[in-house]
């Protein structure tokens, strides 16, 4: 079985993401309403480098779980070429995303985890840069089923 990493999709919506960021900051500037600090958007920038450490490293329990529960314990119930399939997991996955985020906000050692995500001092797009370097811990535990 072939592993691929999709953190280069991550990696190439950077420039994207900073171009924007730029973007936003000029008009704030133009329309009086900058909502930019430089010491709160190099924190925001610093945290979301070091939130691609572990995915860049291909570090990860997360990892070596879907490759176990997908090598071994696939029951191929679903055909991977019906649009249902997909559209199922889609919906799956967006309700374990749901339930992921929810338990990140109500269970203290995850909210340890995921509360640098809503420090900023002020919101804007550099905000959401602030993830957990982390979640290779646990995030895997809600997605597999």
């Amino acid at each position: 079985m072939i592993i691929t990493d999709k953190s280069i999709i991550i990696t190439l919506a950077v420039p994207v993401f900073l171009l924007l960021i730029v973007i936003e900051y000029l008009y704030g500037l133009k329309v009086g309403k900058n909502n930019y600090k430089l010491s709160d958007t190099f924190t925001s920038l610093g945290l979301g480098l070091m939130s691609r450490f572990p995915p860049m490293l291909n570090i990860g329990l997360q990892g070596a779980a879907f490759v176990y529960v997908g090598s071994y314990l696939n029951l191929k119930l679903l055909p991977l070429d019906s649009p249902i399939t997909w559209i199922v997991g889609f919906l799956l996955y967006d309700l374990s995303y749901y339930w992921m985020h929810r338990m990140h906000h109500e269970i203290k050692i995850l909210w340890a985890t995921h509360s640098v995500h809503h420090h900023g001092e002020d919101y804007n797009l550099s905000t959401a840069l602030r993830q957990t370097s982390t979640g290779w811990l646990w995030k895997w535990i809600f997605y597999i089923r």
